[in-house]
């Protein structure tokens, strides 16, 4: 015989299955090192409360100075991050495998931003001219001068 007790379980049990939440899936994490700035905040705040969200992944965001960004890029402490292409180098140097995902510095199809100079009138007129030359620069370690000193290669 069923009594009241075991009647009520048995018909509330497939509610109360049905009601708890399923033991969640553990996404992967994605780790991301950002330049520590109000701009980057912004967009990061987003992710961190919960405005952008994903199904597949989880996002630990940190923000870091860009010498901490520098050394970061030659470690495997982070999935991704955001770096100067001067830190490129150390870190390929250590064997470490990169995929650059994105430049911010783009040339300027009229020749503008990074670039070499010479006086108006100056008999240097194309890159082949600066062999043998020395050249100052506004930035040894900038992503600028980088592009260029590849550039010249």
């Amino acid at each position: 015989m069923i009594n009241r007790r075991h009647f009520l379980a048995a018909t509330a049990a497939p509610a109360v299955l049905a009601a708890s939440p399923l033991r969640a899936q553990a996404k992967p994490k994605v780790t991301y090192a950002y330049l520590l700035d109000p701009a980057y905040d912004a967009v990061v705040w987003a992710i961190r409360n919960g405005k952008v969200r994903s199904d597949l992944i989880d996002v630990e965001a940190t923000g870091m100075l860009i010498p901490q960004l520098l050394q970061a890029t030659s470690t495997k402490q982070f999935d991704v991050v955001m770096t100067a292409v001067i830190g490129v180098p150390a870190a390929a140097a250590r064997g470490l495998e990169l995929r650059i995902l994105s430049a911010a510095l783009h040339a300027s199809p009229v020749g503008e931003g990074g670039g070499v100079w010479v006086k108006k009138g100056s008999p240097l007129a194309d890159p082949a001219a600066l062999k043998g030359r020395t050249l100052a620069s506004y930035g040894l370690r900038s992503t600028g001068y980088m592009f260029v000193r590849e550039a010249l290669r």
